[in-house]
């Protein structure tokens, strides 16, 4: 990725952390003046959402200092928790010790609190963290799936337009697909030998050639440079081709086998009339 596209998600990335840290901020100091400033009467609409709940206003406002602290574990996971955790204790001790009818009472109540803002704290950091951990792993996978797209559509338009008879035949022999060039070498279109088993292709004297080929390449050794092989053309004709074979492997198994092949028919009969010649 460029910088065009990594600075702009930092920017987004910075303008939102600065965004929660003012929201956490602004609610720390509301929450504040309204422990300590009397003209506050916000836990009253509290009281009348859940009538009979018999709280007092303080400790109202001691649990509306849940939401800071759970806030930040949504933006800014387990460290943002346990910076606002012993922040939201020291905004509500002053008032359990100085002014608090039950000092002890509002003690625990701020015990009780802060326990509880510490789990869901928690929880929301661990969400969070679950949570990016699953984006960047999609994240990942797109980008291979993008990778792996191009690789196909450049290896795909390197086998439609190679020059070179390609294919590909399973273990068994079928072949599984084959490029536009091999009509111009066997005759055949890519359609129709795709299905067909390649020793409906070859001469006899070919197909020990083949096996032998196969039996290399199984044992986990490579056939060294080319090797002729004689091949039956559309037309009945014999031609020879020099091929080059290799095993295509999934999962550390081999799965087909892959032919590059180049007609050098005319390269052997100007051999063997050389050879002729020169007898």
């Amino acid at each position: 990725m460029d910088n065009k596209g990594i600075l702009p998600k930092f920017r987004r990335t910075a303008l939102l952390r600065q965004s929660g840290i003012a929201v956490i901020v602004i609610l720390f100091i509301l929450l504040t003046v309204s422990h300590y400033v009397d003209s506050f009467n916000v836990p009253l609409i509290i009281d009348q959402l859940i009538p009979g709940a018999n709280l007092t206003r303080a400790t109202f406002e001691r649990i509306f200092f849940l939401v800071p602290v759970v806030w930040s574990g949504f933006f800014f996971g387990l460290r943002g928790v346990f910076i606002t955790a012993p922040a939201a204790l020291v905004c509500m001790l002053p008032y359990a010790l100085i002014r608090a009818a039950d000092t002890g009472g509002a003690i625990i109540e701020i015990i009780i609190v802060i326990a509880i803002g510490l789990c869901i704290g928690v929880m929301a950091a661990l969400s969070l963290r679950l949570f990016g951990k699953e984006r960047r792993y999609i994240e990942r996978l797109e980008k291979d799936y993008r990778e792996l797209t191009v690789s196909e559509d450049r290896y795909r338009k390197l086998f439609e337009n190679a020059h070179d008879a390609i294919w590909l035949q399973d273990m068994d022999g079928f072949i599984i697909t084959a490029n536009a060039a091999s009509k111009k070498t066997i005759g055949f279109e890519p359609e129709e030998i795709i299905g067909q088993n390649v020793k409906v292709f070859l001469p006899e004297d070919s197909l020990e050639i083949a096996r032998k080929v196969r039996q290399i390449l199984l044992r986990g050794e490579s056939v060294e440079g080319t090797y002729d092989q004689k091949f039956f053309r559309k037309d009945g004709s014999e031609i020879y081709l020099k091929l080059s074979t290799s095993l295509i492997y999934e999962k550390g198994e081999p799965i087909a086998f892959l032919h590059i092949a180049r007609d050098v028919t005319s390269e052997k009969d100007m051999e063997e009339n050389l050879q002729y010649y020169l007898q």
